[in-house]
């Protein structure tokens, strides 16, 4: 079989597959197989496999592969779930399955402005819209959530959060939240 300029050789298991890319062989099994196989497999929007699967205890345990265009993911709670593009590239930089955000759950798409999508996580949520894929997590997250997220006064986040002059501040299309220890989360609206 040849898919993205690449030729292998795919074998069905009962409980997945068996590819060979050369000289290396790789398995995508359970979970991670129906998930990778639902994406049309090698010719679909994963491409082939770039390496084994990998268990994880963090953030509640699970399993992820990696392939050429994305990673598949899987917790018990969360199931498989598909990552790619800028949203894989920030789940990276945040550390992936041992990071802040944890395990993804099912993207949904949101029409709300200027329309995204927006991923659950077991700790936190990346949203990503024209005004950017932004990670949303802790204190700042349950008050954007409190406010309606994109759909409420403040619209979608254009920033990490990051702390400026000690205060926590994640900024968003029409306002910013804030957090301290001692106040807590408080959004304001910009003027």
């Amino acid at each position: 079989m040849t898919a993205g300029g690449r030729t292998g050789a795919v074998q069905p298991f009962t409980t997945g597959r068996v590819i060979v890319l050369g000289k290396k062989v790789y398995t995508v099994t359970g979970d991670l197989a129906r998930n990778w196989l639902s994406h049309k497999g090698p010719t679909g929007s994963l491409g082939w496999p770039k390496g084994a699967a990998v268990k994880s205890a963090r953030n509640g345990g699970g399993w992820s592969q990696r392939f050429e265009k994305g990673a598949v993911l899987w917790s018990a709670a969360s199931k498989a779930h598909l990552l790619n593009g800028k949203e894989l590239a920030l789940y990276d930089q945040r550390g992936g399955t041992e990071g802040t955000l944890g395990w993804p759950g099912t993207r949904v798409s949101v029409k709300a402005g200027i329309g995204g999508a927006v991923t659950p996580f077991t700790n936190g949520v990346i949203y990503r819209s024209k005004a950017g894929t932004v990670a949303v997590l802790g204190d700042i997250l349950a008050r954007y959530t409190a406010k309606k997220g994109p759909a409420g006064v403040l619209g979608w986040p254009t920033t990490q959060a990051r702390t400026e002059k000690g205060v926590l501040t994640q900024r968003f299309e029409r306002g910013k939240i804030t957090w301290t220890k001692a106040r807590g989360a408080v959004a304001s609206r910009k003027q």
